[in-house]
């Protein structure tokens, strides 16, 4: 038996050290993922400033306010004027490593354990300077490499800034960056970093762009990238002279969900297939579901088995679906009930209200490619269905839908959906089958020039007339 020693002698000593922290917070997080942290902050400004306001049910919600974010090998600034940290919170919260339990927001945020800024700072450098204007609160917290190998210091000053801000908003300026960040940020990456930066807060904040939020990327204006598939007017569609997508809209354990998903345009024909191998008409990186929570895009035009492709009777992914696009919002102020990760930009796979809304993402997925594989062989027909169809935004579409075409799936008044009818082909046609070859486009004007007189026929026709002209003698023959 061990006597207990209650002296100082038995003592252990388990406090976490800064570097575990830093080291820790932002090992599985990727740069770019770091700066959208801080954007995401920005947002949550411009939502705590307009709650309870009208502007908040307003369109265009987030006008006048705007995020400048600038870099270069030396430093990293994000300059914005969405409301500012009041200094009770930058006291009690902000630059706490994680947040209190008994914090609680009725906000539409996509932050969990507040770490965000901090987890952001040092992922690019060891010193930062966080200038805020809060009303009459204005102040500046500086973190310096010394106070990061200080393990036993975890307090920071708040102090008068040398140049307080003209308005409410947050400016945060990082230095001595890590050598991997100012290699990125440096003469000779900053332009393919700033593009591909660009990318990414183009998609992933399209409906906040949209609502007015201005987003300026070292002088260059951000635009946002739409979110469509094609729609037509519903009396085309119950005339089979258009198409709509499929649409699912209902409250799950209090998270708001909203699910579409559809063509972005006419279905190629496999020779048009083969030539946009060759050189591509449209890019595959534009079908594919796109997650949304709280109007952030958590993942973007995805196509693997997370968002169900390849799983059951849904096809794995292949260019036959190029024009295939789907898209899912989630919205709840109680950011813990979101199915998203950590890292705030990616899906927790395993989670039970993904895992349901999953189930309709992969049945109006089913509807789509078997649309592809009934109409592959018969593109002149199918061109028919497309005529009256015009891209719409995933957010208007439901409008085109009358209510009493919405069905009930399970009995639940908080949910509806939409199961679009898509036409087949003919029957009698079913048995048919396409022809395929290559020649050398040379010889195909040879041949051209001598079934038609005319060497510029379409390769298509060319070859129809050639089988003809077979299929002819071999009647005759038989």
């Amino acid at each position: 038996m061990i006597k207990e020693d209650k002296g100082d002698d038995a003592i252990v000593n388990a406090a976490p050290t800064k570097r575990f922290f830093v080291e820790m917070l932002t090992r599985d997080i990727d740069l770019k993922d770091a700066i959208l942290d801080l954007l995401d902050n920005c947002v949550d400004g411009i939502a705590r400033t307009i709650m309870g306001s009208e502007i908040s049910a307003a369109d265009r919600p987030y006008e006048g306010f705007f995020c400048k974010i600038s870099f270069d090998e030396n430093s990293f600034i994000i300059y914005d004027n969405c409301g500012g940290i009041p200094s009770k919170t930058a006291k009690e919260y902000a630059f706490r490593m994680g947040r209190p339990d008994d914090r609680e927001e009725d906000l539409s945020t996509v932050g969990i354990y507040g770490i965000g800024m901090k987890r952001a700072i040092f992922k690019m450098g060891r010193q930062a300077s966080v200038i805020s204007k809060h009303g009459t609160d204005s102040y500046v917290v500086n973190i310096s490499p010394e106070w990061l190998k200080d393990t036993n210091n975890w307090d920071l000053g708040l102090s008068q800034p040398e140049e307080a801000l003209d308005h409410d908003g947050t400016k945060i300026i990082i230095s001595k960056l890590v050598q991997t960040v100012a290699n990125e940020f440096s003469e000779e990456q900053h332009d393919w970093f700033q593009d591909q930066l660009y990318e990414l807060i183009s998609t992933h904040y399209t409906y906040i762009i949209k609502k007015g939020f201005k987003i300026t990327l070292s002088g260059k204006v951000v635009s946002p990238k739409p979110l469509t598939v094609m729609a037509s007017s519903f009396e085309d569609y119950e005339n089979k002279k258009g198409v709509l997508p499929y649409i699912y809209e209902g409250e799950i354990n209090n998270v708001n969900v909203r699910l579409v998903v559809g063509f972005l345009a006419e279905p190629p024909s496999e020779s048009e297939l083969d030539e946009w191998n060759e050189s591509p008409k449209r890019s595959s990186e534009e079908a594919g579901w796109t997650i949304i929570a709280n109007e952030r895009v958590v993942l973007y035009k995805d196509k693997s088995r997370l968002t169900g492709w390849g799983v059951a009777k849904v096809p794995n992914y292949h260019n036959q679906f190029i024009t295939i696009s789907g898209v899912v919002e989630f919205t709840c102020n109680n950011a813990n009930k979101l199915p998203i990760n950590t890292t705030k930009r990616g899906l927790e796979a395993s989670d039970d209200l993904y895992l349901q809304v999953k189930d309709y993402m992969m049945e109006g997925m089913r509807l789509f490619t078997q649309h592809t594989n009934h109409w592959k062989q018969y593109k002149e027909e199918e061109k028919q269905l497309f005529k009256t169809s015009a891209m719409k935004s995933v957010r208007d579409v439901s409008d085109v839908i009358p209510h009493d075409k919405w069905v009930n799936p399970r009995k639940n008044q908080k949910e509806k959906k939409f199961i679009p009818e898509l036409p087949r082909p003919a029957s009698s046609r079913t048995s048919s089958k396409q022809i395929r070859y290559s020649k050398p486009q040379l010889e195909i004007n040879q041949v051209s020039q001598f079934l038609f007189g005319d060497s510029n026929r379409e390769p298509k026709e060319v070859g129809e007339e050639c089988f003809n002209i077979i299929l002819r003698d071999a009647k005759e023959e038989l």
